[in-house]
């Protein structure tokens, strides 16, 4: 599931280039449910991560440390040893099961991991098959760690010719709809969020990551 309670949003796309074409200044038009104010509201949130030292990197299952040497045994640990009752506790149980499930290769394909800008673990976003996303976790610190981490996974699906798809709790629908999933209601606790192939390719082309965060 995607455990998120905090609203998270999009970059204007406007006129003039083709579905999914590469963001030009003003030359985008909106593809599906990713409007101009859900686009800015996504290159903004993300861009403000990258600009406050945030990194991502992608890990395969299996692999027990960070590019950087620290290692996913001990980042665990310490995001589960955090002190509980904290607003983010529930965005570090997130980080901390996928970690979990990278590490003994459990269910997923890949999971991105945002770290700070002293290399500290503060997100986490594993997927399966089908562009399916399992765990998305945040601390909350640095703003925008779930939704670069989203664009992230949008880069992925690219690649791998799929959409996007999760299930939203009932307390995190808001930010699904911020970053222009469409939810469908389910009858159970969760409920059904999607980016269409279409609505990925056009958040994979947003002008998110380090180079547009200066």
């Amino acid at each position: 599931m995607s455990g998120f309670t905090t609203n998270e949003l999009l970059y204007p796309l406007t006129k003039g280039d083709s579905p999914g074409h590469p963001f030009r200044g003003n030359q985008y038009q909106a593809v599906g449910n990713i409007s101009p104010e859900v686009a800015k509201f996504i290159t903004d949130k993300a861009n403000a991560f990258y600009k406050a030292g945030g990194t991502i990197e992608h890990l395969k299952p299996g692999v027990t440390e960070l590019s950087n040497g620290r290692s996913l045994y001990a980042e665990m640990e310490r995001l589960q040893n955090a002190p509980r009752g904290a607003k983010a506790s529930d965005g570090r149980d997130y980080i901390a099961s996928a970690i979990y499930s990278t590490l003994k290769s459990e269910y997923v394909v890949g999971t991105f991991f945002a770290t700070d800008k002293d290399g500290n673990i503060v997100g986490a976003l594993d997927y399966n098959k089908n562009g399916h996303i399992g765990m998305l976790g945040s601390t909350g610190d640095p703003q925008g760690i779930a939704t670069a981490l989203e664009v992230e996974m949008a880069r992925q699906a690219v690649k791998d010719g799929t959409g996007v798809n999760s299930e939203a709790t009932y307390d995190s629908e808001t930010f699904h709809r911020s970053i222009g999933r469409t939810v469908t209601p389910d009858p159970s606790d969760l409920s059904k969020s999607e980016w269409t192939p279409e609505e990925t390719k056009a958040i994979a082309n947003l002008p998110v990551g380090p180079e547009h965060a200066k």
